[in-house]
């Protein structure tokens, strides 16, 4: 994540941007291509992308947006909007996982994970995307905030292969 996205996160933070409003204008710019590239285009007039950015995005947004076309920093939106969650999710003492799986864990196993989550980062919530992998051969991949815990029998297998190779 770049210094430029995580200031803009932290603007928006402060000046309490709504979260369903930054949402809309994201899945406006990722699902019309032409839009983001007239918008990002130095050579289309300011006034002109100010005019579409009122009719299109939501009011809450349309300053931010505007803002960001005058400045050039409109191909930083997706990673602002990353870092925007992140920082939410800090305030918040809640911790965004990711949970790779073979099989899909039990209620007992998923609510271990998520008190180990809880525990490890000193987060009071832990919202956990469950994902199924079939590659990983057995066993799962629990990551958050950087760090990765790897039980999959895949990993186990690459990690023997590379002790054995050093011997």
């Amino acid at each position: 994540m770049t210094v430029t996205a995580s200031k803009y996160a932290k603007v928006l933070w402060e000046l309490a941007m709504p979260e369903e409003a930054l949402k809309t204008a994201g899945e406006l710019l990722a699902g019309n291509p032409a839009l983001y590239a007239v918008l990002n285009d130095p050579a289309v007039h300011k006034e002109q992308k100010h005019k579409a950015a009122d009719r299109i995005f939501p009011p809450e947004a349309v300053n931010f947006i505007k803002f960001l076309c005058d400045e050039g920093d409109l191909s930083y939106f997706s990673e602002i909007c990353e870092a925007y969650e992140q920082l939410k999710n800090e305030k918040n003492k809640t911790v965004t996982a990711k949970l790779l799986y073979v099989t899909p864990p039990g209620k007992a196993q998923e609510e271990g994970m998520k008190d180990f989550l809880r525990n490890y980062f000193q987060a009071k919530n832990v919202v956990l995307e469950q994902i199924r992998d079939k590659s990983l051969l057995g066993g799962f991949i629990l990551s958050a905030r950087n760090r990765e815990w790897d039980w999959s029998l895949r990993g186990r297998i690459a990690r023997m292969s590379k002790d054995l190779s050093r011997r």
